[in-house]
């Protein structure tokens, strides 16, 4: 095994390169070089974004890991003895990025390689909440771990959360959104030194695009994190560090009676102590909505002619054309500097204008500025919203229509958010233009849908344009526009509002699959929630799971199937229908264990052990909807659960030209509840 020293170029050699946080730009300047270089790249997207591959050559070899075995990378190792390889981590490769057995693997194969360290989202959450993780008098020390889950066997003894909380340390806490619950238990277990009332912080995706950040107490964490809904890149933050007005001692390091090799201690001061001086208050922040360089109403004007500090994008600040004695902040860039920048007007004691498009308030700044400034802390003076504008072009109401964002977050989200409404507004970007959401649509199986296109809406050249999903798909139109979705008058909303799809939608073993009828009755039994997590038990094709995800995209959806085959045709399944489903091998009740506790579950097979583990299981409030072919099944079934009917279809068949006759399914019994059986 041979090593490359920082910098040198190395035949053969693999790169091990912290990708950071999820900023393209929080990569190491190293970890950007190796990826400049490198002919082939192994990276996960579903932890690492796509836009840090921006730093990447043209041409280059990329393989996603996320569904491949260690021996799959490896594999690709020894496929190119002589390339540059980069295997692109999250976060720092020092922290649960299991390189040890790759570099056991390279010792063993005498290949060299290095380790690039990059940004922890540790450091990303931290900076996002704009805290000190170690404060003087308060804690001095950081306690990274985990929650044992379904790996809990790595955990070492003594590892356990209660344990290293009680010497009351800040603790960052991987891996931990699956079980809400086990983690807040944990952190107020009696060993353990936090309370009710310690301060905590969520932090999902930070320094991503999307980045979410919730300031909460250990006593709510698991009711914010379960109304968060995310399961990966999440990280908690624990301890009375966190809190900004905890009580807490100077810092000696920079004080004048402290010396060091490089400063000499002063003497201290003779005399009274001076009285300290009145803290300023700052002015309020106001934030301004324009359209078409107008603002609206006398209050957003008297914000804008009475500010010291106008903050906005060029346009705007040349539309706006602010007094002359005001700075200018172009708001253009990361936004983190630029909050920076206003928090220090502020302390300064200086009026702050904040120039936004349309209604702040409505998928704009207004959020982000309540996170990091405090919710009411400021005055907002919205225009007319972007989608208000573009239903008034098209001439349409909209009180009754969905409004879905495609600026900044997920496609696949805004897409299946989209295909069900009947009257949807979308909001696109540069990422995803309006061609593309047109082309998604029609990959997801959305109805026909009368379209218009408003681009630079208020500005000049200013347009709308009308067409349908194909010639949505097949345009090119400014990627700052809203699409307006109709389904046409005397048509349903097509497959987006179906359920029950038919058995040809899935592939599945020889018929082993819960046919459509049935399928469509458990699912409106399900009720499904918004979020929560669901469990589908004994799978098969994961038909029904794949319908809640598709019906329900905030769900945690897991299916539970026992045959591997099968576990990996609901994969393809899943995919075929643009839908994420987590599926686990194993037999129920057994691969129960570790899963997050569920809201709703649907139980296709097993038989009454895996009933009977479900409803142990169950959060309150939730649904258990249990299918059976057998009766006395269905009777025990029932007992348990409190409902029961049965499902029995006969479906129209051909008989050669002369017309149709009827032709019977197995009758299905479908059981759901719990509900308490009525005495006698």
């Amino acid at each position: 095994m041979t090593s490359s020293p920082a910098g040198d170029a190395v035949d053969g050699l693999i790169s091990f390169v912290g990708a950071g946080p999820g900023a393209a730009d929080l990569i190491t300047l190293r970890g950007a070089n190796r990826l400049a270089r490198a002919d082939v790249v192994i990276w996960a997207a579903s932890l690492v974004p796509e836009a840090v591959l921006e730093h990447c050559r043209a041409g280059v070899e990329l393989h996603d890991s996320k569904a491949m075995t260690l021996d799959d990378v490896t594999a690709v190792y020894a496929a190119h003895p002589a390339a540059a390889i980069v295997r692109l981590h999250s976060g720092d490769p020092a922290v649960y990025s299991a390189i040890g057995e790759q570099m056991a693997w390279c010792v063993a194969h005498d290949r060299a390689f290095e380790v690039v360290p990059g940004v922890s989202s540790l450091a990303a959450a931290a900076a996002a909440a704009r805290c000190e993780l170690t404060v003087p008098a308060v804690a001095q020390s950081v306690v990274m771990t985990r929650v044992a889950d379904r790996t809990a066997a790595s955990m070492a003894p003594g590892e356990d959360l209660a344990a290293l909380a009680r010497p009351g340390v800040t603790m960052a806490v991987f891996l931990s959104a699956a079980r809400p619950e086990a983690l807040q238990a944990e952190l107020l277990a009696p060993a353990s030194s936090y309370g009710p009332d310690t301060p905590a912080v969520i932090a999902w995706k930070a320094s991503w695009p999307e980045e979410r950040l919730v300031r909460t107490t250990v006593g709510q964490l698991a009711t914010e994190l379960r109304t968060l809904g995310a399961r990966a890149t999440v990280l908690v933050l624990v301890g009375e560090a966190l809190d900004p007005g905890s009580a807490r001692a100077a810092s000696r390091v920079y004080s004048a009676d402290f010396g060091h090799a490089h400063r000499s201690a002063a003497a201290p001061a003779v005399g009274p102590p001076r009285a300290a001086e009145p803290t300023r208050v700052a002015e309020p922040l106001s934030v301004v909505g324009i359209v078409g360089g107008e603002c609206f109403g006398a209050a957003a004007r008297t914000a804008i002619a009475g500010a010291d500090v106008v903050v906005g994008s060029a346009r705007h600040l040349a539309d706006v054309d602010p007094p002359a004695h005001a700075g200018r902040v172009d708001l253009r860039g990361p936004l983190g500097p630029i909050l920076d920048q206003i928090a220090g007007h502020l302390d300064a004691g200086r009026a702050v204008c904040l120039l936004s498009s349309g209604d702040p308030g409505f998928f704009g700044i207004v959020r982000l500025l309540g996170v990091r400034f405090g919710v009411g802390r400021f005055a907002v003076h919205p225009a007319p919203s972007s989608v208000s504008l573009a239903f008034a072009r098209v001439g349409l109401s909209w009180e009754d229509a969905a409004v879905v964002s495609a600026h900044g977050r997920s496609l696949a989200d805004a897409v299946a958010a989209a295909v069900g409404p009947p009257k949807v507004a979308v909001l696109t970007s540069p990422d995803n233009p309006p061609q593309r959401v047109g082309a998604a649509l029609l990959e997801a199986g959305c109805g026909p849908r009368r379209v218009a296109v408003v681009s630079r809406i208020g500005e000049p050249g200013e347009s709308c344009t009308q067409t349908d999903l194909v010639g949505l798909a097949a345009g090119t139109f400014d990627p700052l526009s809203v699409v307006v979705l109709e389904v046409p008058e005397g048509r349903d909303a097509g497959p987006g509002l179906a359920w029950g799809l038919p058995e040809d939608a899935f592939a599945h073993r020889a018929g082993m699959i819960t046919k459509a009828e049935a399928r469509a009755v458990a699912l409106g039994k399900l009720a499904l929630p918004a979020t929560g997590v669901l469990w589908d038990l004994g799978a098969g094709s994961g038909s029904v799971a794949i319908e809640c995800a598709r019906l329900r995209p905030g769900l945690a959806v897991v299916a539970v199937e026992r045959v591997a085959a099968d576990a990996e045709r609901i994969v393809a399944n899943a995919a075929a229908h643009g839908v994420e489903v987590e599926v686990v091998v194993g037999a129920a009740p057994d691969a129960l264990a570790g899963l997050p506790d569920p809201d709703r579950v649907f139980v296709g097979g097993g038989g009454l052990a895996v009933l009977d583990a479900a409803l142990a299981r169950l959060r309150p409030g939730g649904v258990v909807v249990a299918n059976y072919a057998l009766v006395d099944r269905a009777a025990a079934a029932w007992e348990r659960l409190g409902n029961l009917v049965q499902v029995s279809v006969a479906r129209g068949v051909p008989v050669a030209s002369v017309g149709v006759r009827l032709e019977a399914e197995n009758p299905i019994f479908v059981c759901w509840g719990p509900e308490p059986i009525p005495a006698g």
